[in-house]
């Protein structure tokens, strides 16, 4: 199969989701339930990292915001596969993609990295990739000349990816082209829909991880900052809420800073926490957008180390 497949039937392929975020993990769930399939696994990183007993086809993880040890994970998964089988398809997916981050993903193993928030579309057609005898190709360096119009999408890379057959590119690929599969386009109706469904339940989760950081308030700490801002940026994202996603990503960005400069700076955060509230209260306006740039250079201010 040199091009992608044009139906396939995943209800027996096994998924790992692992991801601190629990909401969002909810979210994956039900877009690949859409997809098919059905055998679907969800941990956080360290219970994955410890519990055994079940060996997936499919491998989605956000590394964070423990990095070393979600970065383990994909690695100890890689020594463990046996010599010369069809690897399973890991997939990096997480609302922080630094160029370093890529690099040590896809040294330890990660076949793709994909960024929060995403379409179901990017995703459905990473995992479609990882089936066909292209992907393989490249990860064997074997790409010929008939395949140069199959530019592999990014997180593939042939020096990484060395020794797969190239007949059968992942375990992912026996669950292709089989009768009473489903096409793409429905695959795709039948996840969006699902995600729609999730709506309320994802503003509820937005509400409460800005609840939470509205009761913390002046005193809150870097971990639980950066934690439940992404929770609110990642969702938000994901349901179009641009203004709200940015102002989250805006927090993320400015507790990164300060972690990074080491010195933590609460009148900062706290401002940007209210506005947070502010938003959600407003809904995803254009007249908010003032409000967006001040907290981009109080961010930068902040991260300058100048007085706020």
């Amino acid at each position: 199969m040199g091009r992608q497949a044009n139906t396939f039937k995943f209800q027996e392929a096994g998924v790992l989701i692992v991801d601190e975020n629990t909401g969002f993990m909810d979210l994956t769930a039900q877009i690949l339930l859409g997809f098919g399939f059905r055998k679907l696994e969800r941990r956080g990183l360290k219970e994955a990292e410890t519990r055994a007993g079940f060996d997936p086809d499919l491998i989605i993880v956000d590394p964070f915001p423990d990095l070393d040890t979600g970065l383990r994970l994909i690695e100890d998964h890689r020594r463990k596969q046996t010599a010369g089988s069809p690897p399973a398809v890991v997939i990096v997916l997480t609302g922080h993609t630094p160029r370093p981050l890529i690099e040590k993903a896809r040294r330890v193993g990660a076949d793709y990295i994909v960024a929060k928030p995403f379409s179901a579309n990017t995703l459905l057609d990473r995992i479609l990739w990882s089936t066909s005898s292209v992907f393989a190709n490249v990860a064997s360096g074997e790409l010929g000349d008939d395949d140069t119009d199959d530019t592999p999408p990014p997180g593939v890379d042939p020096e990484r990816d060395s020794g797969a057959s190239p007949m059968t590119a992942s375990r992912l690929t026996r669950f292709v082209d089989l009768p009473g599969g489903i096409d793409i386009r429905t695959a795709l109706v039948r996840a969006q829909a699902n995600a729609e469904a999730y709506r309320g339940s994802a503003l509820e989760l937005i509400d409460q991880a800005i609840e939470a950081l509205i009761v913390a308030g002046e005193d809150v700490d870097a971990a639980t900052a950066a934690r439940l801002a992404e929770t609110i940026r990642s969702l938000a994202g994901m349901f179009e809420l641009a203004t709200l996603e940015q102002s989250a990503a805006s927090l993320c960005d400015m507790v990164r800073a300060l972690v990074e400069r080491g010195a933590w700076d609460s009148r900062a955060v706290w401002v940007n926490i209210r506005a947070l509230k502010i938003i959600r209260q407003h809904g995803d306006s254009e007249n908010l957008q003032e409000v967006l740039e001040g907290l981009r250079r109080l961010g930068a201010r902040a991260a300058a180390g100048r007085q706020t």
